[in-house]
């Protein structure tokens, strides 16, 4: 997909009708933990929840110290939330993949495995991501929703 395009919606994708409210949602959670059993943590969960689905938040970032349990409560989260969003992506860097790679991970993600072409180039590489992000803004008029989880960076 060359950087100037604009992206658009997957063509499998369902189209919202009063039958069906919300398309069907894309999930790729390959990445992510099992972290089962989840006790506590409530009342960060309802702040995070209300930061993201109220205020509509677009950044939100979980902080601290090693193993205090912030990959566990963003695995909650993605739980709780999924079915909110169209798009939910959840991406680990513990072993530092490198840049490139994990943008075209996402590009990848984003194009429904089409056919897309990718930049040999970083930059335009991550305009390309940066594009398709856009597209699931509020400012863009749409009604597609994308929750990106990024964990050990």
């Amino acid at each position: 997909m060359p950087s100037s395009s604009v992206p658009h919606p997957p063509s499998n994708e369902q189209t919202p009708n009063q039958d069906n409210p919300r398309p069907k949602v894309r999930l790729d959670l390959a990445d992510a933990p099992d972290v089962s059993p989840f006790y506590g943590r409530t009342t960060e969960l309802t702040t995070l929840k209300e930061w993201i689905l109220q205020e509509r938040c677009r950044l939100v970032a979980v902080l601290g110290m090693t193993g205090i349990g912030k990959t566990a409560i963003a695995v909650q989260l993605v739980k709780q939330m999924s079915d909110k969003f169209d798009y939910v992506i959840w991406r680990s860097l513990r072993n530092c993949p490198v840049l490139e790679a994990f943008l075209s991970n996402l590009l990848q993600f984003f194009s429904q495995d089409r056919e897309t072409e990718l930049s040999p180039d970083r930059g335009s590489r991550l305009s390309q991501v940066m594009e398709y992000l856009r597209f699931f803004g509020p400012s863009a008029g749409r009604s597609h929703r994308c929750l990106l989880v990024v964990v050990h960076v």
